[in-house]
């Protein structure tokens, strides 16, 4: 007979514990990134043309003459289910002076929608001295996720 509770005792553990470590039935909200695709990237040198002020964010602006600004630009798609804020950082360098500028520029940009973040850029041109560079970094979102009660203490 107490072979049988033994069994039976064993029995409801072990159905308990695979109930706790396996099935979904805790919740929490999550913060997640949109997702997303860069399409294409390009860099604009500026051409010889005339003169332009250029609205240095590190200072006054200064008048720079005999080209127009080179940009470099981004393009996304939003590949999420949401639409949401995406954000490009700038990188430009200068190794004529040994100097790295960082500009942010932002997009709102709609589920499926591709958009061209643009930024005007320090560098007139593009060579082994000179070089850009960029980082996406994508709005969140929040979402609703099931997880077992095992996975929940162990993670949250």
């Amino acid at each position: 007979m107490s072979r049988k509770i033994g069994i039976a005792v064993a029995t409801t553990i072990v159905i308990v514990a695979l109930i706790v470590c396996f099935v979904p039935f805790m919740g929490y909200l999550e913060k997640t990134p949109l997702s997303y695709e860069v399409i294409n990237t390009h860099f604009e040198p500026g051409h010889s043309e005339s003169s332009y002020v250029w609205d240095s964010p590190f200072g006054e602006p200064h008048l720079v003459i005999g080209r127009t600004p080179a940009e470099a630009d981004v393009v996304i798609q939003n590949t999420d289910n949401e639409a949401g804020l995406f954000s490009v950082q700038f990188t430009f360098y200068n190794g004529w002076i040994n100097r790295t500028y960082f500009y942010e520029e932002n997009a709102m940009i709609k589920l499926g929608e591709n958009a061209t973040i643009r930024c005007e850029s320090p560098l007139t041109s593009l060579d082994d001295d000179h070089w850009w560079d960029y980082e996406v970094v994508p709005g969140t979102k929040t979402t609703y996720r099931r997880v077992s009660l095992l996975d929940y203490l162990l993670h949250h």
